[in-house]
């Protein structure tokens, strides 16, 4: 029997960002060590990745449900150099190019459109921390309506033997134009190829949610007096929105992937400001800059 993680069932209910010609837009990060300028009051959320009940729970009924990532702190990440696998026509290609997220600051390994709607856009990376290998997958959004999309893949290793009790989610209730969702499969000591392969029950149509607001998210990493490095971030939209989450990628100094976090809050205010316990050390972990994507989601019509 298929088993899905509990990260699927995260990537299965948060992913709205913005539609109908609205953006979320990401400000200009300061550099490790830079604080921010900013006060938290007692409205303030002040998540860590070891407290946090809205991002480590797990209640089967509610289809908002995820979990946060949080990996050991004393892991390491390496990397090999590989050639890209871009399977994806030039169009897509520039229009990936061209995105404003911080998609491109991650150096996928495989690019390709497997669906029938090739504006939907799979790509993969693979990571290592200590003897653990993983696999992050992104789904973008590459056209010009939020979409909602069911169906399931898996990953392959070295092999060719496919992960069946680790699948690949394709259950996203919302991912705007220009967004993309991020998954990490765990392959243990087995090392991933990859590839995505074997997708079923594919459906892919125009979102029924709603998009809750236009969001603005600001953050900064800050490491503190013994070294432990902080996420402070600040979301801002119009009205409550039912769900936002943030999920970051984590890169040293020579661009090798440390670790990969999600968090998400829910019946979320306006405004959501918090400080996050990320459980690496700026120098010990050679810790250089993120690629952050933030989901919003509203109302069901």
């Amino acid at each position: 029997m298929r088993k899905r993680t509990a990260l699927t069932a995260a990537l299965a209910a948060i992913m709205l960002l913005s539609g109908c010609g609205s953006k979320v837009t990401a400000t200009e990060p300061k550099e490790v060590g830079e604080a921010e300028n900013s006060t938290y009051s007692s409205e303030d959320v002040n998540v860590d990745a070891e407290s946090s009940e809205e991002s480590s729970s797990s209640d089967p009924e509610n289809p908002l449900q995820s979990e946060s990532v949080a990996n050991d702190a004393d892991s390491s990440s390496t990397s090999e150099t590989v050639e890209p696998i871009i399977e994806v026509t030039d169009d897509i290609k520039g229009q990936l190019d061209a995105l404003e997220t911080d998609y491109n600051k991650i150096n996928w390994e495989r690019v390709s459109t497997p669906f029938e709607e090739k504006d939907i856009v799979v790509s993969t990376i693979r990571y290592q921390e200590g003897n653990n290998h993983y696999l992050i997958v992104g789904i973008t959004n590459l056209s010009d309506i939020d979409v909602w999309t069911e169906g399931w893949g898996f990953a392959t290793d070295i092999a060719g033997n496919t992960m069946e009790d680790e699948d690949v989610s394709l259950h996203i209730l919302a991912l705007a134009p220009g967004q993309t969702s991020l998954q990490q499969i765990p392959f243990g000591f087995d090392v991933p190829s990859g590839e995505v392969v074997d997708w079923q029950n594919v459906e892919i149509k125009e979102s029924y949610w709603d998009y809750a607001s236009p969001s603005t998210f600001s953050w900064s990493l800050e490491p503190d007096e013994d070294d432990w490095v902080f996420l402070n971030f600040d979301v801002q939209g119009d009205v409550m929105e039912d769900a936002s989450t943030f999920q970051f990628v984590v890169f040293d100094k020579e661009g090798n992937i440390i670790d990969y976090r999600e968090n998400t809050k829910f019946d979320v205010k306006p405004e959501w400001k918090g400080r996050y316990s990320m459980h690496l050390k700026k120098d010990e972990n050679n810790i250089d800059h993120l690629a952050v994507f933030v989901q919003t989601i509203g109302d069901k019509r």
